[in-house]
């Protein structure tokens, strides 16, 4: 269907617009609270299955799926956070930004890889407390 996929560029379009009128500020806490978004959903399907394992195939299958899209988007999101860094605005503190990022990157790898809940709550808080950070700072 032509029409349909004039419309989806439209939007790709339209929404590549409202990215770009929005100050970095924001765009970094909505990164953040997307993070925040996957990670908490990685754990409740951890939870999930620890709590009693799917025995419908379809369904695992699909869980599994979704905690490794969860994963990657926060790996994606992190990694994006880490490039967004302006060393010539932030100096020191651009730098102890990255350092901060970097450690959660990997620390955030290693609770995917292994599904460690606390390890992933972790994740979380640091990314919920860097949110918060980000929150006060776009006003």
């Amino acid at each position: 269907m032509p029409g349909l996929s004039v419309v989806q560029s439209y939007r790709q379009l339209d929404n590549s617009n409202r990215v770009q009128e929005k100050p970095p500020e924001e765009l970094i806490f909505l990164l953040l609270q997307k993070a925040c978004s996957c990670v908490r959903r990685a754990v409740l399907l951890v939870e999930a299955e620890n709590a009693e394992p799917q025995k419908d195939l379809d369904k695992r299958i699909r869980n599994i799926e979704e905690y490794g899209l969860s994963s990657s988007k926060t790996l994606q999101i992190i990694t994006a956070l880490i490039e967004m860094i302006d060393y010539d605005k932030g100096g020191e503190l651009g730098a102890d930004l990255k350092s901060t990022y970097e450690i959660i990157r990997s620390a955030a790898w290693k609770a995917f890889q292994n599904k460690n809940l606390t390890d992933l709550r972790k994740v979380l808080e640091a990314l919920s407390e860097l949110k918060e950070a980000w929150e006060q700072i776009k006003g």
